[in-house]
């Protein structure tokens, strides 16, 4: 499995808090069946100390290896109005390097100016990873934003935690929805602490089997996820 949304990397945002916690995490996740995940870490924390970030990126490298998770780089990019002339920033935060980005909307308000931005990243050739839509309040009293997100190209991932109710009934239902009508993506941790893999992500894998099928699960959990290296 590639977990492509984590907190992984200690003592920069609301993820992991020390190096002890960090390698819980990726051990769990490794029992979990993840082979790879995408650390991404919130960009605002990532901009007020970006050496440290990659400073505690490459001590998880080195750690990862005897863990038998492959560690690598993404951001969690919120749609903030004050990155509206920020584009050229954003592009250099990608995931590993590629043109997939990882996104999120803010869970309240500046929504036109959200849009705005996205539509600058896309006309880049940027290709959007919506995180966790389920959890937007928006979304969820307007279900046809994210068909026309989708429409026009987006991609979503949901989280773990939403399908086994960790954030509530409204989005569980909201994520079985997006799953059983399969616009969703990826389905990935959003990992802040060990717990988010077990039990979560194993329960997470064999509830999406139930709503859908072995094969779109896969596809949710590594399959999309190899395609983003592959492109």
């Amino acid at each position: 499995m590639i977990d492509i949304h984590s907190h992984v990397i200690f003592d920069i945002d609301d993820g992991s808090k020390d190096l002890e916690e960090s390698l819980k995490m990726m051990s769990d996740a490794e029992k979990a069946g993840v082979k790879t995940i995408i650390a991404t870490p919130h960009f605002r924390e990532h901009v007020l100390s970006p050496d440290k970030t990659f400073e505690n990126l490459q001590i998880l490298k080195e750690k990862s290896r005897d863990l038998g998770v492959d560690i690598r780089i993404g951001f969690e990019i919120i749609l903030h109005p004050m990155l509206l002339q920020g584009e050229d920033i954003i592009e250099k935060h990608t995931i590993e390097g590629t043109r997939f980005i990882l996104i999120e909307f803010p869970f309240t308000g500046f929504f036109n100016q959200s849009f705005t931005l996205l539509t600058k990243l896309q006309f880049r050739k940027l290709k959007p990873i919506i995180a966790h839509p389920e959890r937007i309040e928006a979304f969820y009293k307007n279900r046809d934003i994210i068909v026309d997100l989708k429409g026009k190209g987006c991609l979503l991932q949901v989280n773990a935690g939403s399908i086994v109710g960790y954030y509530g009934e409204r989005a569980r239902t909201f994520a079985k929805c997006i799953i059983k009508s399969r616009m969703a993506d990826f389905v990935a941790s959003d990992a802040h602490k060990p717990q988010y893999y077990l039990p979560m992500y194993k329960s997470a894998f064999s509830k999406v089997i139930k709503w859908t099928d072995n094969e779109y699960a896969e596809k949710l959990f590594t399959k999309n996820g190899e395609a983003i290296f592959e492109v």
